[in-house]
């Protein structure tokens, strides 16, 4: 692999996680198992908060 796309900016999509049909697992622990995937995922994987422009 290059180191250019390694360092490149990718796109990520989550969407629709699936559970096994027989999982027993309650819409309500589904519910928290989908946010903190998300709230993880944006934590380790959003890109760095942009610096301000410095003033002029």
């Amino acid at each position: 692999m290059s180191p250019q796309y390694l360092m490149s900016e990718q796109l990520l999509e989550l969407s629709d996680m699936e559970f096994r049909k027989r999982s027993g697992t309650s819409a309500r622990d589904r519910i928290v198992v989908e946010a903190a995937t998300i709230e993880e995922l944006q934590r380790c994987c959003a890109p760095p908060p942009s610096s301000p422009a410095p003033s002029s």
